[in-house]
């Protein structure tokens, strides 16, 4: 049958319709496929640059009434102070580091969204957020961070910074220094280390203390008082109270005249006080007899 020209024009306006529709359809799916990569970049926290300028760091639970730590540098050791017990305390200055090692290490962080619109449902708005801020001697932000929800998939945690809207995700391992708790932070030694110098003097050094007690009357008098005078001539008064249901340590500290000005006045400050086991009292008492 022969094709005239009429039918030949409407072959070719069918044949182009179906070209467009083609790459329409081809084009949807490289669309679909750029929307669905995941942004993701290599960076640090923390620039290890600013490391030598960091003077204190504020961690503030959001979701627990703004219980907040502030971790202060004192030259060659850390004291801290927290909303909760109303105290200041030596901080483990290990702990300090190993949170600074993983501000500055380089990590894998991924787009989540670039909207503030995402903050609630990831848990980095300001009501819900555990944030973490760096701040030099004049107090100036050096890095303001809001972490929220861990994926239970990826066991990955969302966060944002302070500079823009964008919300990101990453690695699991900042979760376990985000703690409001002081006896997270605390030195853990009955002979804190930035007194003593040293985690490991004599048997007495290696006891451990109990949770950090708040600020709250005590009874008049303490049962017993213990003194210890270090090598490095700083010394400890440890006043023990007992009350029904524990034993309460008040520790008094005073600075080597090897410190320096800065250290000898963070040692003064401190006003902390924490619960102590009967047995773990009675191993102090018998090994303080046999000095």
């Amino acid at each position: 049958m022969k094709v005239t020209a009429f039918q030949k024009k409407i072959l070719l306006v069918f044949a182009i319709c179906d070209f467009v529709l083609l790459v329409l359809f081809a084009a949807s799916f490289i669309f679909k496929s750029k929307s669905n990569t995941i942004e993701t970049r290599e960076t640090v926290l923390l620039n290890a640059t600013s490391l030598k300028s960091v003077s204190s760091i504020v961690i503030t639970d959001g979701s627990s009434d703004g219980a907040s730590v502030t971790l202060s540098r004192n030259d060659s050791f850390w004291s801290g102070t927290d909303s909760v017990t109303g105290t200041v305390w030596p901080a483990d200055s290990q702990v300090v580091r190993n949170l600074m090692d993983v501000l500055v290490n380089v990590r894998t962080v991924r787009v989540k969204a670039v909207s503030e619109n995402s903050w609630e449902d990831l848990g980095i708005d300001d009501k819900n957020a555990f944030s973490v801020k760096i701040l030099d001697e004049n107090s100036n932000e050096l890095l303001s961070l809001f972490f929220g929800h861990v994926d239970s998939l990826t066991q990955r945690i969302a966060f944002r910074t302070s500079k823009d809207n964008t919300s990101y995700e990453t690695d699991f391992d900042i979760r376990s220094y985000l703690n409001s708790n002081s006896s997270f932070w605390v030195d853990p030694f009955l002979f804190p280390v930035f007194l003593s110098g040293t985690a490991s003097v004599n048997m007495q050094s290696s006891y451990r203390h109990g949770i950090m007690m708040p600020l709250s009357s005590l009874p008049e008098e303490p049962v017993n008082v213990l003194k210890k005078t270090f090598e490095n001539g700083a010394r400890a008064v440890f006043s023990v109270y007992e009350t029904e249901d524990d034993i309460i340590i008040v520790p008094q500290f005073f600075a080597s005249q090897s410190m320096t000005q800065l250290e000898q006045d963070a040692v003064r400050k401190c006003n902390y006080r924490y619960s102590l086991s009967q047995w773990t009292y009675e191993r102090i008492l018998e090994d303080w007899r046999d000095e």
